[in-house]
């Protein structure tokens, strides 16, 4: 599923993908999601805008589609004059032109999504690709972006059924199940970890391919669940800790600072950790490799009925932060319990919310 930000400008030398989508995509807190300022519900977001040029072109910039799709249905914007007068201008004045999108992706086995995405309150007129069932490709140009109660913005909102949402998340619960393992048939992005209390944390483990911890120093059990995730870019791995905030169960508080590369073959400094994951399976699982490669990457076996470890115990031994220091932590034991992006983990934000 590759979704781009409903404006596109080029990145500054340096930025990170959050930081550039966020700077895409300013919303007006007035008009935010799922309130808006009368405590209201509102399904989508507010993006303003400042009626700038598009880089290197002496003209507006558009809105864009944020993926692939055809055109549902649309409205052309009346004549800018109409906003002065009701009914546009029934609570300072507004464009009323809009777009919705229809998209499909495969995010997995066997798992076909339908999701929609609406901009509304667009000005002057649409894109001459706007029209019924037309096809829509990412970063298309859809229509100007007009205003809404007097400010400049618009309306982004995406949107599924109850049916494509299940399909989606995998859960209808606020929180994600953390008594299993997450979904193997639908798995992308971050791996994450739940580790329960009473997770031991060692000093240092000589021997990475053995599972044995009799003559390990342990420097730390923990008293209360965490949460870790692991996260692959450019060839880099990063570990994060998380555990609940004490006021706000909603919330969870990063433990430590992000580990990198920490443990990273030291003989070979110049080396990717992303990019060397199948010679380490080759090293640390020689019996079978690529079900090691698997280990490595998604913290289990995803493909059970094709692979298997020599030994069934092999384990995958990590950096994890806890609260006042990091320890060496086997991620592969069944207590510590293995997800994806694809699982919505509550931790890093995603809570399904009853719209009543």
């Amino acid at each position: 599923m590759i979704i781009s930000p409903p404006f596109v400008r080029p990145r500054n030398a340096g930025e990170s993908d959050p930081s550039w989508v966020n700077r895409m995509m300013p919303v007006d807190i007035n008009r935010d999601f799922p309130l808006n300022r009368h405590a209201s519900w509102h399904g989508g977001v507010h993006i303003l805008h400042t009626d700038r040029n598009e880089e290197g072109y002496d003209r507006i910039e558009f809105v864009r589609a944020i993926a692939d799709g055809e055109v549902v249905s649309f409205r052309s914007p009346s004549s800018t004059d109409r906003r002065d007068t009701f009914p546009l201008n029934y609570d300072g004045r507004t464009d009323d032109g809009y777009v919705l999108l229809k998209h499909q992706t495969d995010i997995g086995e066997n798992c076909s999504v339908v999701y929609y995405s609406l901009y509304m309150h667009l000005m002057d007129r649409l894109a001459p690709a706007i029209r019924a069932g037309a096809k829509i490709w990412r970063k298309d140009r859809i229509g100007q972006s007009g205003m809404v109660s007097e400010t400049n913005a618009f309306h982004f909102q995406v949107f599924c059924d109850n049916e494509n949402m299940l399909k989606l998340t995998g859960r209808t619960t606020p929180e994600l199940d953390i008594t299993r393992d997450g979904r193997t048939d639908t798995l992308y992005g971050d791996i994450h970890f739940y580790l329960p209390p009473g997770t031991h944390f060692y000093e240092s483990v000589p021997n990475a391919a053995s599972p044995d911890t009799y003559r390990l120093n342990p420097v730390h059990t923990s008293t209360e669940p965490l949460f870790v995730s692991m996260t692959f870019e450019k060839g880099d791995c990063t570990m994060v800790t998380r555990r609940q905030n004490t006021a706000a169960e909603a919330l969870f508080d990063t433990v430590g600072e992000p580990l990198i590369n920490t443990d990273v073959d030291q003989n070979d400094e110049t080396a990717k950790y992303e990019y060397n994951l199948y010679k380490t399976a080759g090293r640390l699982y020689p019996q079978n490799p690529s079900a090691g490669f698997e280990l490595l990457r998604f913290g289990r076996i995803i493909s059970a009925e094709y692979e298997t470890l020599t030994p069934a115990n092999a384990p995958l031994w990590r950096t994890v932060s806890f609260p006042g220091g990091t320890g060496m932590v086997n991620l592969a034991s069944s207590d510590i319990k293995k997800f994806s992006d694809a699982d919505f983990p509550h931790w890093t934000g995603w809570r399904m919310v009853d719209g009543g």
